[in-house]
Order: structure tokens, then sequence, then C-alpha cells
């Protein structure tokens, strides 16, 4: 009995110490090396393959005598030593180049390198050890299909490490290794028989002495083939708990420092929370729903933990018993709501407006906070996480009844725990559903906006007119565009960067839709219209942004030289000189100056360009004058602006009258039967209405918002207020409409796209910008103004050439100007004196007393229709 017990060790133990060895050199290495310790990940790295080597070596000795290999008793010790390094370092090269050939080239490079690399590291091994030439195995069967079992284990586990399944790759990497020793072995086993039957004669037979070894075969080719396939299926089948995501960045000690923007640390609190009534999910399911990740050792964390909603670039924020009861990052609401389909009441979590306009930049060991500023989260890739988390709970019955505990409480009965089941099944059922409609349709792909991007006006129509109305209505969404910074824009006589929206409660409502707020578009439903949407939350948030005053809510940041370097004041003058001959007639005066303040840059919401369709509001005001550019003279990428022209949808059975004509008088209906319930809901259909998608969007915010109006019974004042004394406008210019730049540094990258990463190259030509560059890190780049291009694990691929991407246009280049050439080339001096004046513009002073007063007579004349 133990003579079988050591035989069985003497033959197997030696190759699980092996792939032992091997696994945790590379699971251990990638571990230590994206968290940056790399003289550690070198001793693990060359550990594991010590371990390794000498294992197969001690198995070659005890099962064949010191006679053969490179472990031969005739050898000295330097000689085995040099052999069992060799050897290692073969294919610790293979590896690290497998690694470094995906983050560089991507999967086809990183397969190439890998298989190429084990088949002839694998022949040259076999050819050590069974001491013949490595070229007998470089194109035989045994080596190829050592090398295929090693690179499917390989590519499975280092996609599946980059798409946050650590676990789960480390499992296919091990059972990969594990084939592959024991098939090494065994391939091993035979040649040194057959070598020791032979005697010395280095030939296995006279036949194979005569052949000529081939480096090109069948075998390697078909293993090729094989391996190609096999990743294949494994992708379809694991795709779905796969996404994007960044690795946890390195531990730093340093508190976040909040710039000074004009507002206190009670509105910030509140502005990081409001709800606006988007529905995520019911909220005791999101505090209780664990990562869509696959663990076998350990404890799988709750989705709902800040550090792992950190990696989707969520930022965190202190506990508040007012405002963030829940510990959630910027951004996360709790609300309670009544939903439009069933009127069940719900306390549910949900997005708000700080989640993407909330930005941070890191510089050394300084984490700078900038409300307002472009956030960086990734909306797809965490709502795929959502929707993995999802999946898995309703088909693993651990993790199931793990969720039913923390909602329900251990204590809860069978019937309840059968009834959240099928309640949560159904969110996912809806969910597939949507994801296979948009997917048929194939509306984003190829068009992956990443972080601090999404195509904001195409989903918010898609869900709307498509999720929400008929799947039909589904379009390509390719254009995304970068999340701008909010301060002073409340101000702004149009929003949206085509200009396309007028009021901030139609523009407020459209964008809380956008982000799943719920509504009930059958006019024969009792709760026709009736939504989630939180229209005094929203009046609150923009309230707050706006201020009292003009452009006195919540202000740019001003350049922080304490920790980012001084302004050179002398290159600053300089700079600002070009300013005025180069950016001020697109992007007005600089707010900081006496200038700003002149009527030419305001318009009153009396004039024609504001209320050419309405009755102006009963209370004068005035709002910045922004400039419109047409797409064709700044030559940017035109696609938010065209797709948003050319777009119409049908609204089919929900009945939503213009706002520009018939009943919609003094911002309401004066007759509001249109709305009521319609009788004979089996029968009655109504006639298709085709819209401009833009016009779709203003009938449908604005009956949203008159609902709640009636229902609260509130006075014209009062609507007036909340409309924020502007009329409802909508339309589909083909244009951009430049903001003022104090601030602009804070909130990178730039273009309305993001195509540019810093402002030094916005103001080179655009065949000296980057083509591509990485979105993901916040170390900010001080001296071009912008944030570094760092490939850190899990950053999204930035590539101008796609569509809707391109970071053409708005160059300084040769002349004559047009074409997307505005201004002629400058000099490596005269980009940098321009980068100090926007370091130095600061935000708006206070309101002077001649702004007031001329507000009080101002009067814009009439223009014409063209104009």
């Amino acid at each position: 009995m133990f003579d079988t017990i050591r035989q069985t060790l003497k033959a197997r133990l030696p190759f699980v110490i092996a792939t032992a060895g091997e696994f945790f050199a590379l699971y251990y290495w990638l571990l230590l090396f994206d968290q940056s310790s790399y003289v550690m990940a070198t001793l693990v790295l060359w550990a594991g393959f010590l371990v390794e080597r000498v294992a197969v070596l001690y198995w070659v000795k005890e099962n064949f005598g010191g006679s053969v290999g490179i472990a031969a008793d005739h050898k000295t010790w330097w000689q085995k030593l040099i052999g069992l390094l060799l050897i290692c370092l073969s294919e610790i090269t293979v590896w690290v180049a497998f690694v470094f050939a995906q983050h560089y080239f991507g999967w086809t490079a990183a397969f190439l390198v890998l298989f190429v690399g084990e088949q002839i590291e694998h022949s040259i091994e076999l050819g050590l050890l069974s001491q013949t030439s490595w070229l007998n195995f470089v194109a035989s069967r045994q080596a190829t299909v050592i090398t295929v079992l090693e690179t499917l284990g390989g590519i499975a586990w280092l996609y599946l490490v980059r798409h946050d399944q650590a676990q789960l790759g480390g499992m296919m990497l091990l059972i990969g290794l594990t084939i592959e020793h024991v098939i090494q072995g065994d391939a091993i086993k035979r040649r040194l028989q057959a070598k020791q039957n032979q005697g010395d004669n280095p030939a296995d037979t006279p036949a194979d002495a005569a052949k000529q070894p081939r480096l090109i075969g069948t075998a390697p080719v078909v293993g090729g083939i094989i391996t190609v396939a096999i990743a294949a299926m494994l992708f379809t089948v694991l795709k779905p708990f796969c996404f994007r995501i960044l690795s946890p960045p390195p531990t730093i000690d340093a508190p976040v420092t909040y710039l000074n923007q004009n507002w206190s640390a009670e509105k910030r609190d509140k502005f990081y929370h409001a709800s606006q009534g988007t529905v995520l999910m019911n909220a005791d399911w999101f505090m209780a729903l664990e990562q869509p990740t696959i663990k076998f050792v350990g404890r799988v964390g709750l989705i709902s933990d800040l550090d792992y909603l950190t990696r989707f670039g969520f930022l965190k924020h202190v506990h508040s018993e007012k405002n963030n009861a829940s510990d959630l990052p910027v951004g996360f609401a709790v609300s309670d709501v009544t939903m439009p389909d069933d009127g069940s009441k719900q306390r549910v979590v949900g997005l708000t407006c700080a989640a993407c306009h909330t930005g941070e930049i890191h510089y050394a060991d300084h984490h700078l906070r900038i409300d307002g500023a472009a956030g960086l989260i990734d909306l797809e890739q965490f709502q795929n996480a959502v929707g993995a988390a999802f999946l898995l709970t309703i088909k693993n019955p651990l993790r199931f009844n793990r969720f039913a505990d923390r909602v329900l409480g251990e204590d809860h009965t069978t019937d309840e725990r059968a009834e959240l089941k099928e309640s949560v099944n159904r969110v996912l059922q809806q969910g597939l559903a949507e994801k296979e409609a948009n997917a048929s349709r194939e509306i984003y792909d190829g068009y992956d906006g990443g972080y601090g991007r999404t195509d904001a006006l195409a989903k918010i129509a898609n869900f709307v007119f498509g999720t929400q109305l008929d799947n039909d209505n589904l379009q390509i969404g390719s254009a995304p565009v970068r999340f701008p910074p909010l301060w002073d824009s409340p101000w702004f006589d149009w929003a949206q960067y085509n200009g396309s929206v007028e009021q901030p409660m139609v523009r407020n409502i459209g964008e809380a839709i956008g982000v799943r707020a719920r509504v009930n578009l059958d006019p024969r439903s009792e709760r026709f219209l009736d939504s989630t949407v939180d229209i005094d939350g929203l009046h609150k948030i923009e309230t707050l942004l706006a201020g009292d005053a003009p452009l006195q809510g919540l202000q740019s940041p001003r350049w922080p030289e304490g920790v980012m370097g001084a302004i050179n004041h002398t290159k600053a003058a300089a700079g600002a000189a070009l300013y005025r001959d180069l950016c001020q007639s697109c992007h007005l005066p600089a707010l900081d100056t006496d200038e700003i303040w002149e009527d030419a840059n305001w318009v009153s919401n009396a004039a024609y360009s504001m209320s050419w369709q309405w009755k102006p509001p009963s209370k004068p005001a005035r709002f910045l004058n922004l400039q419109g550019v047409n797409i064709g003279k700044v030559g940017t990428d035109p696609g938010q602006a065209t797709n948003f022209f050319s777009r119409y949808v049908n609204t089919g059975k929900s009945v939503l009258p213009s706002v520009t004509k018939g009943l919609y008088k003094n911002q309401q209906w004066e007759n509001k039967d249109w709305y009521s319930p319609v009788e004979g809901a089996n029968t009655t259909e109504y006639p298709a209405t085709v819209l401009s998608v833009g016009e779709a969007l203003q009938r449908v915010t604005v009956a949203i918002a008159q609902r709640h109006y009636d229902r609260q019974g509130w006075s014209a004042d009062t609507r007036e207020r909340y409309d924020g004394y502007r009329n409802p406008g909508a339309r589909t210019p083909l244009e951009y409409r430049p903001r003022p730049l104090n601030g602009i540094w804070a909130s990178p990258p730039y273009l309305h796209n993001g195509s540019v990463r810093t402002i030094y190259q916005l103001l080179c030509p655009p065949d000296q910008r980057d083509q591509t560059f990485y979105v993901g890190t916040r170390q900010y780049d001080a001296v071009h103004l912008g944030y570094k291009n760092e490939q850190v694990p899990g950053a999204f691929l930035f590539d101008t050439r796609v569509e809707g991407n391109l970071n053409t246009g708005h160059a300084f280049d040769a002349l004559p100007l047009g074409n997307g050439v505005i201004g002629p080339r400058l000099s490596h001096e005269e980009r940098m004196q321009i980068l100090e004046y926007m370091k130095s513009m600061g935000p708006a002073g206070p309101v002077p007393e001649s702004f007031i007063k001329s507000g009080r007579k101002a009067s814009e004349p009439e223009t014409s229709v063209e104009d």
C-alpha cells in the first residue's frame, strides 16, 4: 500500500507542484504588476517558474535516473543551473510579451505572441528534457496540444481578469495548466522510455533519423484554429458577465479638496443627492444585490459598495443622515415614488445630475473635487454590471438566498421569497428584452461612449419613444458627447451643445426620463402622463445651480496655484490679447471682465429669438446670448447635430398636443380634457403622429410638467417660476453653441464629443492631435491642461477615427478661414500664452448696478425669421 502511494506521488506529485508553481506565478504576478509592485511581481514570477521547472526535473531524475536531460549526472552544477534558468527565462519572456502585446496591440497580437511563443518554448523544453533536437517537436502533435491548452487557459485568464472576473479567470488558467502538464509529462515519458530502449542512439528510429524536422506543419495550424474556435465559444458564454471596469486605483492617503465655487457644503450635499425621480431599481434590492463577480474563495461584495462603484468612475461622498444615509456615491439618490403604470408605491434608488456633472482631478497627492465639471462615469458598463448582477442572482440559488435574506430578513416565508423572485425575474426580463431590442438593431454597437460621455439626446429619445412606447422608434446613437460643465449654464439662452432646448424645466425633465424616470404614455390609462419625475426636485437643483442673480450660482473654480503652480501673469496678459482676437467672437468676453455685462452679450426673454411663438413671460429676465456656429464652419464632428436634425419618431397612440399653437397659451393649456382617460380602451385607435424628435420631446416634457402643475392647482406665476421664466422652445439647428471658457481647464477632455485630450492640442492643427488616447485616469497634465494619456487597467481607448469621435475642426491652421479652420496657425509660445490666460480666467463678479438698470429698459429689436 505504501509502495503504491509512494509510486503515485513519485509519478504525479511533481506535476501537481509544477502546475501550482506556474499558476501562482502568473496569477499573482499580474495582480502585483497591476498594483505597480514591480519588484515583488518579478520575484513572484521567477520563484513560481523555478518551482515548476525544478519539480519537472525532479520527476525526470526520479523516474529515469540521472543520465538524461539537463539534469544529467555528468553535467556540472552550473550547467544545470544555466539550463534551468534558460528554460524559465524563455517561458517568462513569452508570458510577459503576451500580457504586454494585449496591453499595447490588442487580443489578436496577444494570441499570436502566446501561441507561437509557447509552441517554440514547449519544443525547446521537450527537446532539452529528452535530449533530442527541439526541431523534432516544433511541428509535433505533442507540443501543439500542450500549446493549445496553455494558450486557451492564458487567453481566458487574462480576458476575465481584465473584466473583473479574476477568480473565474484563475480557474480557467488552472484547468489549462493542469491538463497541459499531464500531457507534457506523458510526452516526456514516452520520449525518455523510447530513448532508454534504444540505448544511446540519439535518433528515435532509423526512419526517424532520416526525417527532416519541420518548422511548420499541419498540427500547429490546426491547433491555432481550434484555439480560436474554443476561445470564441468561451467568449460567447462568458460575455454577459464581463465588462470594462477600472482596476482599483493605488491607495493614496489624500483627502478630497473642494475648490471655492460660490456655494456651501450644505448646497453641495443637496446637489449630490437631490432626487430627480429617476428609477434605477428598488432601493432595498440595490443595497442587497451582489457584485456580478464569480468567486470560488471569499465573499462576493455588494454592488452598492463604494469601492466597487468608484471603479465605474463614480465619486465617493461622506455619510449624511439627511441626504446620504445609505452611504452612496455622488449622484445617487434614494426617494419614494409612485409608479405610473400601476400606482404602486416604491422606495427606489436612481441617478441624479451630479453623477455626470461632478469632476475630480488628481495632481501629485492632491484630489481636487470640481462641482459641476464633467464627470468620468461609464454609464453603459455600469448598466451592464447591474444586468449581470440580476442574472447571476436569479440563476444562482445560493446568491438568491443571500439576496432574499437581505431584502426580506432571515425570518421571511416561502411565499414572500417566491414573490420576490418573481418580481426580480420580471425586472430582469424587461431589461433583457430592452437589451435584445437594442442589440438586434445595433443602435449602440461600435459607438461606446466610455468614461465621461454618452449620446444623451439619442438615449433620451430611444428610452422615451422606443423602450417605453414603440421599439420601431429605436434609432442608432452614433454621437456620444462629453458631459458639459454646469457652472453658469442656467443663464444660457438655449441649452444642449446644439442649442436645441430653451426652457430649463423641459431640459431637466428630458434629462430625467433619459436616465430612466418612468412615464405613462398610454392615453387609455387612468394614469396617462403620470410619471416618477420629481418636478420639485428638478426646480430645487436648477435654483441651486442658478443662484438668485445672473451668474451668481455655482461658479467655475479658480486655478489652484498652491497645488498646480503659479500663473505666469506676463504670459497670461499676452494670452488675453490673443483670446480677444481669436476666441471672443464665439466664446464671448471673459466672465470676469466688465465687458461681459454689456447689453450685446445678453438677450431678453421677451426677444423674438426666445418668444417668437408665444406671449413673453410676465417677468422680464435676461440670459447670456450664446453664439451658434454652423457645423460646416467649425468643422467638428457633426453627428450630434445632424442626428438630432434628421430624426423623427412616431408617437402612435400617445396624443400629445402641440405647444406652439392651438390650446397652449399663457404657459398652460386652456382646455385640459385632452389628457383625461379615454373611454373604450379596447376599441379606441388613434392616428399615427410623426414628429421631429425635437418637437416630440417638447410635447411630452411640457405635458408631464403641466400635468403636475394642474394637479397642484398652481397659478400662472408659480408655473412661470418653475419654468425659469422661459417659454418651452425646441428646435433642431445644424450648429454648435460655444460657451464661455472660465474654468474650462477643470473639465477635460475637449470639443463637444471629448475627442481632444488637452487644451494645448485643441490649439493645434488636427493632424497634431492624438489619434487615439486612453480615458479613465484622473491624473492631470498641468502643463497642457487635460487628463494624462495613461493606459490604466480598464481604461477606454478613444479612437478619433470612429464615426461620432472625430477630432477634426476648431483648427488653428493655414488660412483661409472656413471648413473647420477658425484661426491662423499658432506658435508653441502663443499656445502657451493662451493656456496661461485660460488658467487665469475667473468666474463672474457681482452683478453691476448698470446691468440691472439697463435690464429694466432693455428691449431687443425684432429680427427676421431667417435670423
